[in-house]
């Protein structure tokens, strides 16, 4: 029989799910008869598979150094593992962000679980498959184009469009907390959730003028205002035609500046050497050449975010004469050395226009001396996008822009982030995300549910189908009517598409079913299963709360994974989960005598009786109860007053026994 690996399934897990926090692409990969072949039986694999890829030797698996992975085939893995980290390593070569993977083997002969990390799945879809060609041909000792795959991803990396400052507001944002996702191809970021969010495309954000962008376009306006602030300006001239320009340059001294608009290349020229005029203006070929003064000075381009001085950098301001300025010649950034005179003008020219992230172009003698002590003045004042979009800030100076920017639209201490409640379980999820839902909407916030069967906005369910819970969610949270959010996740939507948020402020695990499989998803047993439920608890923040079913051995194993707090709630009996619980100063909720209970530690709110009787009534069977008393523990959770919550479960009880 001949080697081979066959990839059978490839699944993109767009959010967090059993095997990481961040998107990754699953795949199902049959190795065959490989599976009686580990690297160590296989003649000079090794040696090929090193010299194709020479820095597989920085891999440290499992012996967390540098070479570990050199270790291991040396001693003998097998190709689904291998695959993990040629694919790995593909990307990494290829500037492709990311560096999870993992490798595990089913429960069906020679097929394994390959994870990696998928910061566009397409991207690790193809260098998945070169992947697996490479590591057929180190087997069956042929040549391989390593230099063509690597460009092959580059290439198909580059048309994703992802400046340098975009991959760096991502990373800033993950780093602060930031929900952070693209809308469509292009470059622009939603930021946060529903009605905390703030779009941003570079520089341009929500709060970015049209008119300021507008007026900052208009040079000519632009100047008019600023100078009727007393701010200093370089004079320029537009000329249309060579006469023209040779008339501005005869007025503005020994020597002129000329460029096609702002833009570089710009030439310095003699005012009085026509011919030298008429081949830059034809040169330029641009309708509107602008004519400046030539100072003795440097250029510089300052980034102002909020009225604060971020980003410096130093520009040569002329060449020689009739030369153009090389556009690769390298900036010096100066941000240390600029005066607090230049950033006091530079901070009110931004607010004279209107725009909270401009870039101010200027010229002057010394960036380090008072404005007022030499010739200096604005050229230019822009939104930063397109500025930003051309010049690559060094990676010093990059994370620092992308924090200034992020903390303009995010005051330290927030993240854009709704309340929002992830609900997972075997069963019950469905009707405690309505009830939740609508204790909320009692409290009066504007309340979105992401379910299977669609969207509700305050109980209302938006037209339009959804293919999957994840995309149900995505559209949820776009959604700037919605204050808070629920969302239900069945095992196989977590296990299928991974979550569809990062973090959530209140988890709730109704309970598991260990005789559940998912075979298309080569999830056979409890323990899989349970890797996929806890996935909920997992994302849970560092302040919030997740809601545990006191009942259920495998949901209570979940209690110490969460990183914030946990209530144990209990529909049917004081169990020993809750006793235990309380007893280390915990919260509960339980029934006790037909009444709901609300438990902190030795403390009892006791909530009263219902007075329907229909209502009461109906409290009292076993499906309902569950409903009631997890939607109740996560109402709590959430900090909703004992009153609405114990009025709300009251109506929601009579409406059940009047439908029954």
């Amino acid at each position: 029989m001949a080697k081979h690996i066959e990839i059978i399934r490839i699944t993109p897990l767009r959010g967090p799910n059993r095997w990481t926090y961040r998107p990754v692409l699953e795949a199902v990969v049959d190795i065959g008869e490989l599976e009686d072949y580990p690297s160590n039986t296989l003649d000079g694999f090794v040696g090929r598979l090193s010299a194709y890829l020479p820095s597989l030797s920085e891999h440290r698996c499992s012996y967390g150094e540098p070479g570990g992975f050199l270790r291991r085939l040396d001693e003998g893995t097998w190709s689904g593992h291998i695959l993990e980290h040629v694919t790995l390593e593909l990307q990494n070569l290829a500037g492709i962000p990311g560096g999870f993977g993992r490798a595990r083997e089913t429960s069906k002969h020679a097929v394994y679980t390959v994870v990696i990390s998928a910061f566009d799945e397409h991207l690790t879809e193809i260098a998945l498959l070169s992947a697996r060609d490479l590591v057929m041909a180190a087997i069956e000792d042929r040549p391989f184009e390593v230099a063509a795959a690597i460009e092959n991803l580059k290439t198909r990396r580059d048309a994703l469009g992802l400046s340098p400052i975009t991959l760096g507001l991502i990373a800033a944002a993950e780093q602060r907390g930031i929900p952070c996702r693209r809308l469509g191809a292009g470059e622009l970021l939603q930021l946060g959730h529903g009605a905390n969010q703030q779009c941003l495309r570079l520089t341009d954000t929500e709060r970015t003028s049209a008119i300021a962008d507008g007026i900052a376009r208009d040079r000519e306006l632009c100047h008019e205002l600023l100078g009727s602030c007393g701010l200093p300006l370089v004079k320029f001239t537009r000329a249309a035609s060579v006469d023209a320009a040779c008339r501005a340059a005869a007025d503005y001294g020994d020597a002129v500046v000329m460029k096609a608009g702002t833009a570089v290349p710009q030439i310095v020229v003699d005012p009085g050497d026509r011919g030298v005029i008429e081949r830059v203006f034809n040169a330029l070929g641009d309708d509107e050449t602008v004519i400046e003064p030539f100072l003795a000075a440097h250029e510089y381009r300052l980034l102002m975010v909020g009225g604060k001085l971020i980003w410096a950098i130093e520009e040569p301001r002329g060449v020689a004469p009739a030369r153009p300025r090389p556009s690769s010649a390298a900036t010096l950034e100066v941000t240390d050395r600029v005066h607090p005179s230049f950033v006091q003008v530079a901070a009110l020219a931004a607010r004279v226009v209107g725009l909270n992230i401009a870039v101010v172009a200027c010229v002057a003698e010394h960036i380090d001396r008072p404005v007022t002590e030499q010739a200096a003045g604005i050229i230019d004042l822009t939104s930063g996008a397109s500025f930003l979009s051309a010049v690559m800030p060094s990676p010093e100076a990059l994370p620092r822009i992308c924090d200034a920017i992020l903390g303009h639209l995010f005051p330290l201490g927030t993240t854009g982030r709704l309340p929002l409640v992830g609900i997972t379980g075997a069963s019950d999820t469905s009707a405690t995300a309505a009830l939740l839902g609508r204790l909320l909407q009692l409290s009066g916030k504007r309340v979105g549910r992401a379910a299977p069967d669609g969207i509700y906005v305050d109980q209302r369910r938006l037209p339009g189908r959804t293919k999957t819970v994840w995309e149900a969610t995505q559209r949820l949270l776009a959604n700037r009517w919605v204050e808070i959010a629920v969302v239900e996740n069945g095992t196989g939507a977590i296990a299928g598409e991974g979550l569809g948020y990062d973090r959530c402020a209140v988890g709730v695990v109704t309970n598991m079913d260990p005789n559940a499989t998912f075979p298309q998803l080569a999830i056979d047993n409890p323990d899989q299963v349970y890797a996929v439920l806890r996935t909920q608890v997992d994302v849970v923040l560092p302040t919030g709360i997740a809601v545990l079913n006191g009942v259920d051995p495998w949901v209570m194993r979940m209690l110490p994974l969460c990183d914030g707090e946990v209530i144990v709630y209990a529909a049917l009996g004081y169990t020993a989960a809750v006793i235990e619980h309380r007893a280390r100063g915990g919260r509960a909720v339980f029934v006790r005598a037909g009444r709901l209970v609300l438990a902190r530690g030795a403390e009892e709110m006791v909530l009263p009786e219902f007075t329907r009787a229909d209502a009461a009534s109906n409290f009292n069977r076993n499906g309902d109860v569950q409903t009631i008393t997890a939607a109740a523990a996560a109402a709590w959770a959430l900090e909703l007053p004992a009153e609405l919550i114990h009025a709300g479960l009251e109506t929601y009880a009579g409406e059940l026994a009047a439908t029954r």
